[in-house]
């Protein structure tokens, strides 16, 4: 009977061992079970981390070659408006100079022509001048004279302007001076000094002595017949030429 229960109790025993390293094994196998779980829940969770952040990096390397692309292409963009903007200023400036040199080649030659034409004009004059006959070219100077001696008198008489006053006294005889036959005043060479005439003309002859340009505005006005320094001698001549270009009936005819 004791080796019955001492069987008995080595079986189970050995039941209880069996029994054991079945358990642990069974731990074994489920803390393997747990490792391994955790670990593929480990290299999961790194494996979609580590797709996240090259996900997020290829994100941002896009960002940044597109970013990079577009920066090319609107630095391509400027430099070819640019280039246009540069083409476009030169062939301006090449137009406009062509205008401003075909401008000044036009006037060149219009200058030229006008020239040539002036040339040939004064020619022309110049031909028909040199066949004039004397008295034809001094009636051509009388005439320009003419034409010019009212400036030429009014600028010969300016010196009038600084006459104060002009006091009258009555001094013939005086210091060699005389008395003519016409009642003209003569100084002491016999020469007459004053004209007779009104009181207004020989104020006005007086006043026209005193013309410092008297001797060249004289001599001028003899050019064209009239007499300078007497206003009476000078209305006179003007009359008279009048009278000598007034056309005559057999000149009117023809």
């Amino acid at each position: 009977k004791a080796i019955a229960v001492a069987e008995r109790s080595k079986a189970e025993s050995e039941a209880n061992k069996l029994a054991a390293l079945a358990r642990a094994e069974a731990i074994k196998a489920e803390e393997t079970a747990t490792t391994v779980r955790e670990t593929e829940i480990a290299n999961r969770n790194k494996t979609i981390q580590l797709n996240a952040a090259e996900e997020a990096a290829q994100k941002d390397a896009i960002a940044i070659t597109v970013a990079a692309e577009a920066d090319k292409k609107a630095a391509l963009d400027r430099a070819e408006a640019v280039r246009v903007q540069a083409e476009a200023d030169a062939e301006r400036e090449r137009i406009t100079a062509k205008g401003m040199a075909d401008a000044e080649m036009l006037l060149a030659e219009a200058k030229a022509k006008q020239y040539t034409v002036d040339a040939e004009g004064q020619k022309a004059i110049n031909e028909a001048a040199n066949v004039l006959s004397k008295e034809q070219i001094q009636m051509q100077m009388r005439f320009e004279l003419l034409k010019h001696l009212p400036a030429i008198i009014s600028e010969s008489v300016k010196p009038i302007n600084n006459i104060d006053s002009i006091r009258i006294a009555e001094v013939s005889g005086l210091g060699g001076q005389g008395q003519g036959k016409d009642n003209t005043t003569l100084d002491a060479n016999g020469n007459i000094i004053q004209s007779n005439g009104s009181l207004s003309d020989q104020i006005v002859n007086s006043a026209l002595r005193y013309r410092s340009q008297m001797p060249l505005v004289d001599g001028l006005l003899n050019e064209v017949g009239l007499t300078g320094g007497d206003i009476s001698k000078m209305t006179g001549s003007l009359l008279g030429n009048v009278e000598e270009q007034k056309p005559t009936d057999s000149e009117n005819k023809q």
